[in-house]
């Protein structure tokens, strides 16, 4: 079993308190930070992000600092999800329809890169990384172009949307839950803009801004700054990953489509 190393981060509206694990693991049984238990329960950035030791030439990705390699490296990532999607499509698809952490997830992001492949690289050993990228090359794939998404999104439909992928992500740690739901309420509130994002250039200022306007387009979700001490790498791939399941779950798909 590799060696895992587990960071925590949190961001509570605009609170930059880091908490324990052990706070982590009693979240939903009393008042948090201070706050009483309706404005706990609202979506937040609570994150447990597990990174994989170095392996072979797997870039081990931060989830607290960027650099200039990591962008390299993001970029260099979604390229090869780009080739890997192109010839195996169907492949991804069916990877990203399933519950992220689960075995049948697993077995399917396997043979998306396993044999008979002539993409050249392996995929970060991180699941939501790996998730993000694959996520965000199909994504592409399937909307070369930016769709006709409306400039504004009902709350109900937001709200809808966000139930769906809870129920989907239950099972994975409650941080990892908190995360997926923010980055879901964000994405799903201004699709514009979470699709000139996965255009953008990992790094690039244009990447920084567009990160930024989500938070403050989208503040009941997660406050309206971006928590600084989480890389743009995982924000951009919990993103990626929440744009591509709003472009097929039941409650968004239909945003995505030409309208008369």
């Amino acid at each position: 079993m590799r060696a895992m190393v587990i960071a925590a981060v949190a961001v509570v509206g605009l609170c930059g308190t880091t908490p324990s694990l052990a706070q982590t693991a009693v979240q939903r049984q009393g008042p948090v930070y201070g706050k009483d238990q309706a404005e706990a329960d609202q979506p937040n950035f609570l994150v447990i992000v597990r990174l994989p030791e170095k392996a072979g030439n797997r870039f081990e990705f931060d989830v607290e600092e960027d650099s200039e390699a990591q962008f390299a490296a993001y970029a260099a990532g979604t390229q090869l999800a780009s080739c890997l999607v192109a010839s195996r499509s169907d492949e991804a698809e069916r990877a990203l329809s399933n519950a992220p952490l689960s075995s049948k997830e697993r077995r399917s992001l396997a043979r998306l890169t396993g044999k008979g492949t002539s993409c050249a690289g392996v995929l970060p050993g991180d699941p939501a990384i790996a998730r993000g990228m694959v996520a965000e090359a199909l994504y592409l794939e399937r909307h070369s172009s930016p769709p006709p998404l409306p400039a504004i999104v009902e709350e109900t439909l937001v709200d809808r949307f966000a139930a769906e992928e809870e129920k989907r992500n239950e099972h994975r740690p409650l941080a990892e839950v908190r995360l997926s739901g923010a980055s879901d309420c964000l994405v799903a509130s201004d699709l514009q803009t979470a699709d000139a994002l996965l255009r953008s250039r990992p790094g690039s200022e244009e990447e920084v801004a567009l990160i930024d306007a989500l938070f403050v387009n989208a503040p009941r979700c997660a406050g309206d700054r971006r928590p600084a001490f989480i890389s743009l790498a995982y924000l951009r791939a919990y993103f990626a990953s929440a744009l591509q399941r709003a472009s097929v779950a039941p409650a968004t798909a239909g945003l995505f489509l030409a309208r008369e």
